[in-house]
C-alpha cells in the first residue's frame, strides 16, 4: 500500500491528528512487535493481575509508532475497545516531578481522552483535576488522584492503559529518593484496572538490577533495526519505486534500518530513484541539518565533545584513541562513553579483546564528515558510490543496456524518424539532416528546439518530441506525450498509426523501466508486440523485432530467463526476414541476448551451454566479414561473450584460444569502445589463466588493468568489482589481489569496500567504519555464493555427460561471469 500523496507522513509524532485509519495503513512495518503488544492486551483482559510492556529502541526505531497504532487497535478491535482505554502520555512530561504529578497528569490525560466516550465524565474528571492540582501536593494528590482514576476505570468499566514514553527519563527526573519507582510499583502490581505500556531508548539499570524497583517486572520488546525487507515494505508504503532485493540495501546501510531516518530519506527521495537519491546523499544531509544538529545539542557539552569524537573516528575506536581525538584525560573520556552508552548514543563492537566504541546511528556519522567537508566527506561519497554500483538490478540489465546503447547508436533515430517520414510533414519545417545530426549526437534539447518550430504538432512530431525526452530521462512528460498519441492515434486505422501508436506503447514502457516499473513496463512491450504482430511494412517489423529485445532486457531485470531466451528466438526470426543493414543489427543483438540470456537459463537448468556458444559463433561466420563499424562491434562482443562462456564451462583452453588475434578486432575501434572491448578482454584472459594455474601471468594482467582505470564512474567501479570477484573465483589468492590493490594509494577510497572483503576472507583482522563493513561482508557472501554455485554447476554438467538429471540447479550466476 502506497499513502495518499495528500496525507501526511509524520516523521517524529505519529499518530497526532491522524485518524485510525491512517495510522493502520501507515503502519507497515513492526508487525511482529505489535502482534506481541495486542496479543498481551488480549491475555490481560479478564487477568486479575495485568502483565506490564516496556518497548526499546534507539530514536526513530518505531515506538511512537507502534504505541499509537497499539492504541487504534484498542478503539477498533472489538474485543479490545469493550475491555481497555487507551491514555496516551506527551512524549516529554515535563511536569511530573514525583508520584502526585504522575498520578495528577493521567487524571488530566483521562479526563480528555474520555471526551470522545463519555463527556460527562470528562467534564466532571477535569474539574476534579483542576481542584486537586491547585490545592495537593505529594502523596495526599497521589492518593486523591489515582482513587479518582480507579474509579473513573470502574464507571467506563475498562481498565486503562497508560502509555508513557521516555520512562527511564521519566524516573530519573522524579528522583528516586522519592521512591517513585516502588511506589508506582506497587500500584500496578495490586491494581488490575491500570496497564502500562512504556517506551524508552535503551535497557537501564533499574530494569536489569535485582534491587531496583522494575527489575524483572516488564515483559520487555526490543525495536531491532530494520532488515532488507521490511526497509523495502516501509520504502515501497512511503512511494519509493525501488523493489525488494539488493536495490534497498544501501539505504538500509546508510540508515542502521531506522525508520525514521528512512521517511526522511523518502521524503526527500522518494520521487526519484534509489540512484538519484544516493546521487544526492549531501542534499539529503543539507535539508535536515536541523534535525541532526538537534541531535548533537541534545547531548550535554563534555558529552558532546567525546561523542563528536567518535563520529569523526568513524570506524570502532578504542577509549584511548577517542580520548586522543577529543584531547581529553582517558578517565575522564571512559566516564562520559558510559553515559553516551546509558543515553544510546554509542554503543560497542560486539567481537574483539578491546572494547570498541562506535556511534549508533550512523547517518550521524556521515552527515557529520559531510558537514566539516574534510578529506573524510570524499571517503564517505566514494562508498555511496561503491554502494551504487554494486547494488544494482540484474546484472543481465546491465549487459543489454550497454548493447542497446553502444552497439546501435541511437536506435530512436531510424523508429522515429521512418515513422515521420511517412508523412513527410516537418520538410517545410527544417532539414532531414539537420535532425538526423542532432539525434546522433544526442543533442536533445536542440532536438526539442527543433520539433518545436513544427508548424503542425502532428503525431510525427510528438514522436520526435518523446524520443528526446528519454534522451534527456523525463519520463513522466514522455508518459503523458505517449497519451495523447495514443488518442491521436484512435482516430486512424492504417499502417502508419498502427505503427504509431505502438511506438507510443513501447515509449510507455521505456519511461516506466526508468521509473524501475519493470512489470508495468514488460506488459507496455508486449502490447506494442501485439500491435505489430501483423504489419507488413518494413519498419514495422524492424520496430517488432526491437520491442521483442527490449520487452528480453525487461524479462532479464524480472529474472523471467526462459520468458527471455523465448523473446530473443522470436525476436531472431523476424530479423533474419530483414535483409537490410538494420535488420543485420537487430539479428546480431538478437542472437547475442538468446546468448546471454540462455546463459543465465542454462545455469538454472544445469545444462551445457553449447546452445548459446553456438548462438555467439552463428553472429561470428555470419557477420565476419561485415566492415560496418557496428556489425563489427558485435562479432566482437560476440568472441567476446563466446570466450567468457568458455570460462564459466570450465575450458580455460578453449577460451584461450577463442582470444587469441582478439587484439586485430580493437585497431579499427576508437576512445571508450576501444578502451572497453580490450578490458574486457584481457579479464577473460585472466581469468582463463588463473583457472589454468598460471597466476603469474594472470596477476601481470591484472596489474595492467588495474593501474590503467579512472574509478571515476560507478560504472568503472562496479566493473572492476565484477573483475576481482570473478578473479577469486578463479583461483586467485586475495592475498595476491591485495597486492595489487594496496599498490595505488590514489584508488583506496574508491576501492575500500572491496579490499575489506578480500582481507576478511584472507582472514584479516580489519577496522573499518561499520558501513564499509557491511558493504564488504555483502560483497564477500556473493563471492562464496557465487564459488559454490560455480562449483557446483561444473559438477552436475561434467557428472552427467552433459545431460540435465532433474536435480535442483544453482541460482543463474552473479557478477563474475558479466562483462
Amino acid at each position: 500500500m502506497t499513502w495518499p500523496s495528500d496525507r501526511i507522513v509524520r516523521r517524529f509524532n505519529p499518530g497526532t491528528f491522524q485518524t485510525d485509519e491512517e495510522i493502520r495503513a501507515q503502519f507497515v512495518v513492526r508487525r511482529a512487535e505489535f502482534d506481541l503488544v495486542a496479543q498481551t492486551l488480549r491475555d490481560n483482559l479478564d487477568t486479575p493481575c495485568c502483565q506490564h510492556l516496556m518497548i526499546v529502541g534507539r530514536r526513530g526505531m518505531g515506538k511512537t509508532m507502534l504505541l499509537a497504532r497499539a492504541a487504534a487497535e484498542m478503539r477498533a478491535a472489538a474485543d479490545l475497545s469493550a475491555g481497555f482505554l487507551p491514555v496516551r502520555f506527551m512524549e516529554e512530561s515535563h511536569e511530573i516531578r514525583d508520584i502526585g504529578d504522575f498520578w495528577c497528569e493521567t487524571l488530566f490525560h483521562l479526563a480528555h481522552r474520555c471526551a470522545g466516550v463519555e463527556p460527562d465524565l470528562s467534564e466532571e474528571l477535569l474539574e476534579v483535576h483542576d481542584k486537586l492540582a491547585s490545592r495537593w501536593r505529594g502523596a495526599e494528590l497521589a492518593h486523591r488522584s489515582r482513587d479518582t482514576v480507579l474509579e473513573a476505570a470502574e464507571r467506563l468499566d475498562r481498565k486503562i492503559v497508560l502509555m508513557v514514553e521516555n520512562f527511564r527519563t521519566l524516573c530519573e527526573e522524579t528522583g528516586w529518593e522519592d521512591r517513585f519507582g516502588w511506589k508506582l510499583r506497587q500500584t500496578l502490581q495490586t491494581e488490575p484496572r491500570i496497564m502500562l505500556l512504556a517506551t524508552a531508548t535503551t535497557r537501564f539499570g533499574e530494569l536489569d538490577n535485582h534491587d531496583s524497583p522494575f527489575y524483572g517486572f516488564f515483559r520487555i520488546i526490543p525495536l531491532d533495526p530494520l532488515d532488507t525487507e521490511e526497509c523495502g515494505a516501509l520504502w515501497r508504503a512511503l512511494g519509493g519505486r525501488t523493489g525488494n532485493g539488493p536495490n534497498l540495501r544501501p539505504l538500509e546501510i546508510l540508515t542502521g534500518g531506522n525508520p525514521r531516518l528512512l521517511v526522511i530519506a523518502a521524503r526527500f527521495g522518494g520521487s526519484g530513484s534509489l540512484g538519484d537519491l544516493m546521487e544526492k546523499l549531501v542534499t539529503l544531509v543539507d535539508e535536515h541539518t536541523e534535525y541532526f544538529r538537534n541531535h548533537l545539542e541534545g547531548i550535554a557539552k563534555m558529552e558532546r565533545r567525546v561523542y563528536v569524537a567518535v563520529l569523526d573516528l568513524w570506524r570502532p575506536s578504542t577509549s584511548q584513541e577517542i580520548a586522543d581525538r577529543a584531547r581529553l584525560d582517558i578517565r575522564e573520556t571512559s566516564s562520559l562513553l558510559r553515559r553516551l552508552l546509558d543515553r544510546g548514543a554509542v554503543e560497542v563492537e560486539p567481537a574483539g579483546k578491546k572494547r570498541r566504541y562506535l556511534a549508533a546511528e550512523r547517518l550521524y556519522a556521515v552527515y557529520y564528515k559531510l558537514r566539516r567537508e574534510r578529506d573524510d566527506a570524499t571517503v564517505v561519497r566514494q562508498l555511496v558510490r561503491f554502494m551504487e554500483a554494486i547494488f544494482t538490478d540484474s546484472e543481465f540489465s546491465a549487459f543489454v543496456r550497454r548493447l542497446r546503447v553502444d552497439a546501435e547508436k541511437s536506435p530512436n533515430t531510424w523508429e522515429l524518424l521512418e515513422v515521420a517520414r511517412m508523412e513527410r510533414r516537418f520538410g517545410s519545417v527544417y532539414d532531414w539532416q539537420e535532425l538526423q545530426a542532432a539525434f546522433d549526437r544526442e543533442e536533445w534539447e536542440r532536438v526539442l528546439a527543433m520539433v518545436d518550430r513544427a508548424a503542425s504538432p502532428g503525431i510525427e512530431v510528438k514522436l520526435v518530441r518523446v524520443g528526446a525526452l528519454l534522451g534527456l530521462e523525463r519520463p513522466h512528460e514522455v508518459l503523458t506525450v505517449c497519451e495523447e498519441i495514443e488518442r491521436a492515434c484512435a482516430s486512424g486505422s492504417d499502417e502508419g498509426f498502427r505503427i504509431a501508436s505502438a511506438m507510443a506503447v513501447h515509449h510507455k514502457g521505456e519511461a516506466l523501466r526508468l521509473l524501475d516499473r519493470h512489470e508495468e513496463a514488460l506488459s507496455c512491450f508486449e502490447d506494442a508486440v501485439g500491435r505489430l504482430e501483423s504489419s507488413g511494412a518494413a519498419v514495422g517489423r524492424r520496430l517488432l523485432a526491437n520491442f521483442l529485445l527490449e520487452s528480453v532486457e525487461t524479462l532479464g531485470v524480472l529474472d523471467r530467463a526462459g520468458d527471455a531466451v523465448r523473446a530473443a528466438e522470436r525476436a531472431i526470426d523476424v530479423a533474419e526476414r530483414l535483409e537490410d543493414p538494420i535488420g543485420h543489427l537487430l539479428l546480431g543483438r538478437g542472437l547475442l541476448f538468446r546468448a546471454k540470456a540462455g546463459f543465465r537459463l542454462a545455469v538454472e537448468e544445469s545444462r551445457p551451454l553449447d546452445g548459446e556458444i553456438a548462438a555467439c559463433e552463428r553472429i561470428i561466420e555470419r557477420f565476419g566479414g561485415d566492415p560496418s563499424p557496428e556489425v563489427r562491434w558485435q562479432v566482437t562482443e560476440a568472441v567476446l561473450e563466446k570466450a567468457n562462456l568458455l570460462v564459466f564451462g570450465g575450458d580455460p583452453m578453449a577460451a584461450l584460444d577463442a582470444l587469441r588475434g582478439i587484439e586485430s578486432r580493437f585497431e579499427d575501434e576508437a576512445g571508450e569502445s576501444k578502451s572497453a572491448l580490450k578490458r574486457m578482454a584481457e579479464a577473460i584472459r585472466a581469468d582463463a589463466l588463473f583457472q589454468s594455474n598460471r597466476a603469474g601471468e594472470a596477476l601481470e594482467i591484472v596489474r595492467r588493468l588495474y593501474s590503467g582505470i579512472v574509478l571515476d564512474t560507478e560504472v568503472e567501479v562496479r566493473r572492476l568489482t565484477v573483475e576481482f570477484v570473478r578473479f577469486v573465483v578463479a583461483g586467485a589468492k586475495e592475498e595476491d589481489l591485495l597486492e595489487v590493490l594496496d599498490g595505488d594509494r590514489w584508488k583506496e577510497a574508491e576501492v575500500a569496500p572491496l579490499s575489506v572483503a578480500l582481507k576478511r576472507r584472507a582472514g584479516q583482522v580489519i577496522r573499518t567504519p561499520r558501513e564499509v563493513l557491511q558493504v564488504a561482508d555483502d560483497l564477500a557472501e556473493r563471492i562464496e555464493r557465487i564459488m559454490v554455485q560455480d562449483r557446483q554447476y561444473r559438477e552436475r554438467v561434467r557428472g552427467n555427460g552433459g545431460r540435465h538429471d532433474g536435480s535442483s540447479a544453482a541460482p543463474a550466476p552473479g557478477t563474475p561471469y558479466s562483462p
